[in-house]
């Protein structure tokens, strides 16, 4: 594996990729159906997304094909999702139907936009409003051994333009030098130290793009199976990311949708 690169930007170390870019323009969909429904109440559900599938579709006439897609030829077309995975990332996503629609995804935007970071003597605090409507836990496998038992990764999030083979387009990036950079904030725990990996529950605060793969690479454990922002020569058959719990405070109760990691 090739030494980690790291440079300083705007008083942030900031993890530069080292991994060849992974193409956004070649998609192939994993076999139908790609999810399971994990609970349904009245016109909300939680399904299971399989990896490697698109939440909604891409930009490109062949990445038409999709969860969204599929959940509405099962389950109709008024369903709409109400928050999104990435296509690598397996597990849970919530869709909803109606009025529910709004509700559910007024719900979600309270929980991503009510995290506010104050940095007060060195130490970071996090306040928001949020009132548990929203919870979300994500597992991970990441390469190397993490000796930290726990921690918190605070590191803007914004966008950055790369080229790759003649086509130009955005990537999420660290550091506050990014166009449209954002607060974001992650927890971690150790689940298990293996031989040469790390599995980690972690709990997103705020909801950035790639914001798990960009803060563990940060770290100096990138997940497993990350051709984007990982180690070059990474061969996993997929990304080691799965969203292992949602719990949502809907039509007046909590629905909460769970289903374990594929890869533990």
């Amino acid at each position: 594996m090739p030494p980690r690169c790291l440079r300083a930007i705007s008083c942030l170390l900031v993890l530069t990729s080292f991994a060849p870019f992974a193409s956004p323009y070649s998609y192939t969909p994993p076999p139908e159906p790609g999810f399971t429904v994990l609970t349904r109440l009245n016109d909300f559900m939680i399904v299971d997304k399989s990896s490697g599938l698109l939440t909604v579709p891409g930009k490109q006439d062949d990445m038409s094909d999709c969860l969204l897609s599929r959940v509405q030829a099962e389950y109709g077309g008024e369903w709409r999702n109400v928050h999104r995975l990435d296509r690598d990332t397996s597990g849970c996503v919530a869709f909803a139907r109606n009025k529910m629609i709004g509700e559910a995804s007024r719900t979600f935007m309270r929980k991503s936009e009510s995290v506010n970071e104050s940095v007060k003597g060195g130490e970071i605090s996090v306040t928001g409003s949020d009132g548990g409507d929203v919870e979300k836990r994500y597992v991970a496998k990441v390469h190397g051994i993490v000796e930290k038992d726990s921690g918190r990764i605070s590191i803007p999030i914004g966008k950055e333009k790369v080229t790759d083979d003649g086509n130009s387009f955005n990537r999420w990036a660290l550091g506050d030098h990014t166009e449209k950079a954002r607060v974001a904030i992650t927890d971690y725990s150790v689940i298990e130290r293996l031989e040469d990996a790390t599995l980690l529950h972690c709990v997103p605060l705020t909801g950035r793009g790639h914001q798990l793969r960009l803060h563990l690479g940060f770290l100096g454990h990138p997940i497993i199976g990350d051709g984007l922002h990982g180690l070059e020569g990474d061969e996993a058959e997929r990304l080691m990311l799965h969203a292992e719990l949602l719990v949502m405070r809907v039509g007046g109760g909590l629905v909460r949708g769970e289903c374990a990691a594929p890869f533990v």
